[in-house]
């Protein structure tokens, strides 16, 4: 396993470094490597700066909670930790190199207090699925996941058996999904059908809450739902849960999986919603929708391009549909939504709609806006954070 050295840049920025032989290197980077790099045996892997992150690979995913934010890289196998203010690095215990990133398939990230926690897939004819984590104070390691479910086969279409996926978290409260697809007989001639699902709090994440199928003895997973038909958690918020049912009605939950209002949607189905303070935000065709969260009450209606659209695809392995805008997450009277790879901010308020960048993965927070971009040369992961009070949209 190639482990790698942090080195301080003096008022500028960290930069971590690695030998010729992935072997730990702890060198003093010049003055100015915190504003440019160069190529070498020596060019730092990371450099670490208080607005903007750089990686010798590309970034496929991120997800942020107040002041932190959790970045995915090389294919997705790994995650490490950055704060931007006090520029902050935590490097993944696992090498960069792809050729040694297994599984093969990495998605669902989601980043809750200090902790993230994302799901791989990987297998032939069989196929299986890992929810792993890890938190600031001790990163991951890729062999030790804390659930594990699988089935049978690999191959165009979906596949039979117990799926993980749908991992959403947000200060103390992290919580992912199980479900089972079965088909009427094997080899499938007919339809894969979607038969149960349930919703788990993940209560520590230190240890192993070993199979789907014997989950609920587990001390680190608690089941908080269970439903015969589609049951998916949407977002988190305040110790809180947005759930979609099987009727495409939603829910907003407490921790334990107490109801605590519902809304139920009967002309037009809720294509992805998000959940900042008092505000449930929902993405049907064409428009977004605020609701109050305490009284129920429509706030707001307002107008989003006509184009495919929903929310951030959370399952892993399968295909995710086609769509050009998706809604992403809320804060402080702002919703953030990518349309066409492009981030836009909405007020809530009264409207009105900024784009901000152009972008691969992107996470609002209270704290402030977090993007992904791919550019070309030795560092073409980036990763961007623009503070809440220099947003060009802030809540009036």
């Amino acid at each position: 396993m190639t482990r790698f050295a942090l080195a301080c840049v003096a008022g500028a920025a960290l930069a971590l470094f690695a030998d010729a032989a992935g072997s730990p290197s702890l060198a003093r980077p010049r003055p100015d490597a915190g504003r440019s790099a160069r190529g070498g045996e020596s060019s730092p892997y990371a450099v670490v700066g208080v607005r903007s992150l750089r990686l010798r690979e590309q970034v496929a995913d991120l997800a942020a909670d107040g002041e932190w934010v959790a970045v995915s890289y090389g294919g997705g196998c790994n995650v490490s930790f950055w704060h931007p203010r006090t520029r902050t690095w935590t490097p993944a215990l696992r090498s960069p190199a792809v050729g040694n990133c297994f599984p093969e398939i990495w998605g669902s990230l989601a980043f809750a207090g200090n902790r993230a926690a994302w799901v791989g897939m990987g297998g032939g004819i069989q196929r299986w699925q890992q929810l792993i984590t890890g938190s600031i104070k001790r990163p991951a390691l890729h062999d030790d996941p804390l659930v594990s479910a699988g089935g049978c086969c690999a191959g165009p279409g979906p596949w039979v058996g117990t799926h993980l996926g749908d991992v959403v978290g947000q200060g103390k409260l992290l919580v992912f999904s199980t479900w089972r697809e079965d088909c009427g007989s094997w080899p499938c001639s007919s339809p894969v059908t979607l038969t149960s699902q349930s919703i788990w709090r993940i209560v520590d994440g230190a240890g192993d809450c070993a199979g789907a199928s014997n989950i609920a003895g587990s001390p680190h997973c608690v089941q908080i739902a269970e439903a015969n038909g589609p049951l998916q958690p949407l977002a988190v918020d305040g110790g809180r849960i947005v759930v979609l049912r099987g009727d495409r009605s939603l829910e907003l939950w407490d921790a334990s999986g107490q109801t605590l209002r519902a809304f139920p949607f009967t002309s037009e189905p809720p294509l992805a919603a998000v959940l900042g303070g008092r505000s449930l935000s929902v993405l049907v065709q064409g428009r977004l929708d605020t609701y109050d969260t305490q009284t129920g009450a429509l706030l707001h209606s307002w107008p989003l391009p006509d184009v495919p659209s929903g929310g951030r695809c959370r399952s892993v392995g399968e295909q995710c549909p086609a769509v050009r805008l998706e809604l992403v997450a809320a804060a402080k009277g702002l919703v953030l939504y990518v349309v066409d790879r492009t981030v836009r901010l909405l007020r809530l308020s009264d409207g009105r709609d900024v784009a901000v960048a152009r972008a691969a993965a992107a996470d609002l927070t209270p704290a402030g806006l977090f993007y992904a971009s791919a550019f070309g040369g030795i560092y073409p992961g980036r990763v961007r954070f623009i503070p809440y009070a220099e947003l060009p949209l802030r809540a009036g």
